[in-house]
C-alpha cells in the first residue's frame, strides 16, 4: 500500500490563495531557449487564464538594459507589475518581496502558493522555487511554459525541484485545477484555450 501521508499536507489551489510569477521571458533570452514557441504559447495561457480568475501576476525582468524588456509575443496585462532584477532569485530583488508584501495587505491572508514560469530553469526559475521552499512558501513550477537554451539543464532542474518537493504540473494540468468544476463560469472559456 503506497504511503499517502503526505497528499494531505499539500495545498488545495484556490485562484483567490495564488500569485502568478512570470520570471524573465525577455527580447533577447527567449528566441535562444528550446522550444521557445510552446513557452510563448503556454505563458499566453496562463496570463489569460490568471486574467480571467483575477489571480495576481508579478512579472520581473533580468537587467533590461542588457537582455530586453519581456518579449512582445507574451500578451502581459497593460497594469502588469514589472520588477527589474539582477539577481537570479526572484527573492533575492527586494521590489519583488514589497509587492508580495503589498499583495498579502491588499487581500484577506497571504497568498499561499506561487505559480513560476519562465527562463532560464535551470538559473532563475530553479533558484527562485529553491528560495521559495526555504521560506516555507507552497510553490509549482509551470513546466511546459519554462525552458533553458539546453535540454540537459532543464531536465536537472526539474529533477532537483522535484527532489526538493516542488509541485511541478503542466499548464493544461494547472487549469483544471484551478477551475475544480466543468460547471465554472470560466470553463468555457478556458477549455477554448486548450483545444
Amino acid at each position: 500500500m503506497p504511503n499517502l501521508s503526505n497528499i494531505a499536507s499539500i495545498p488545495l489551489l484556490s485562484p483567490k490563495d495564488c500569485v502568478l510569477v512570470c520570471i524573465d521571458v525577455q527580447e533577447k533570452l527567449l528566441p535562444a531557449m528550446q522550444h521557445h514557441e510552446k513557452v510563448i504559447k503556454y505563458s499566453n495561457m496562463l496570463l489569460h487564464t490568471a486574467s480571467l480568475l483575477d489571480i495576481p501576476l508579478l512579472v520581473t525582468e533580468q537587467y533590461p538594459k542588457g537582455l530586453g524588456h519581456t518579449h512582445s509575443a507574451i500578451n502581459l496585462p497593460q497594469d502588469a507589475c514589472v520588477i527589474e532584477k539582477t539577481t537570479f532569485s526572484v527573492f533575492g530583488e527586494e521590489r519583488f518581496n514589497q509587492a508580495l508584501a503589498k499583495l498579502s495587505e491588499l487581500s484577506e491572508s497571504a497568498p499561499k502558493t506561487l505559480i513560476f514560469f519562465g527562463i532560464e530553469a535551470h538559473i532563475c526559475v530553479l533558484q527562485s522555487l529553491l528560495d521559495a521552499r526555504r521560506l516555507g512558501i507552497d510553490s509549482i513550477l509551470v513546466a511546459d511554459a519554462s525552458s533553458s537554451r539546453f535540454k540537459p539543464h532543464y531536465k536537472l532542474a526539474l529533477r532537483e525541484l522535484a527532489i526538493c518537493g516542488v509541485r511541478i504540473l503542466s499548464t493544461e494540468s494547472l487549469l483544471f485545477m484551478l477551475l475544480k468544476d466543468a460547471k465554472s463560469p470560466h470553463f468555457k472559456a478556458i477549455s477554448a484555450l486548450v483545444k
